[in-house]
């Protein structure tokens, strides 16, 4: 007996209670692969963005990436928290440790602090997730 028409066809993967890999939330995609790595509570997956949250000493020697700070990645920026010059080098920071463009990096939360969030448009890859465990561990000092 067919199935009436409003009734979706589904796979049989579906029927099992199977998700598409492709899913952001799906076992081996780049949710699965935040925690795997550890950055579960620094980094989470946004659909397609990767959203992370920063922990910003502003005013010092020279701007790097510190390493991870609690559930925050620590960041030192040389600029002055002034007039959004602290949060424009930190955008250019964190875009050059995880090898995106600044354009694809904004402050989402906490433009006045000192912990913010930060989204990384089209960052759920696997490529910019190995950058940010790679961050976490040592930290880095941009150019």
């Amino acid at each position: 007996m067919p199935r009436p028409p409003s009734t979706p066809d589904r796979s049989r993967d579906d029927r099992r209670g199977g998700r598409d890999r492709s899913e952001p939330g799906a076992p081996g995609g780049p949710a699965d692969a935040l925690e795997r790595a550890g950055l579960a509570p620094v980094a989470r997956v946004a659909g397609a963005d990767l959203v992370v949250r920063v922990v910003v000493q502003p005013g010092a020697r020279r701007p790097a990436v510190v390493g991870r700070h609690g559930d925050e990645l620590r960041l030192r920026v040389a600029a002055p928290p002034e007039r959004g010059r602290a949060n424009a080098e930190v955008v250019r920071v964190v875009a050059e440790a995880l090898g995106v463009a600044a354009g694809d990096v904004e402050v989402a939360r906490g433009r006045s602090g000192r912990h913010k969030e930060l989204v990384v448009r089209d960052g759920a890859r696997a490529e910019v997730v190995r950058r940010l465990a790679i961050a976490l561990e040592g930290g880095s000092s941009p150019g």
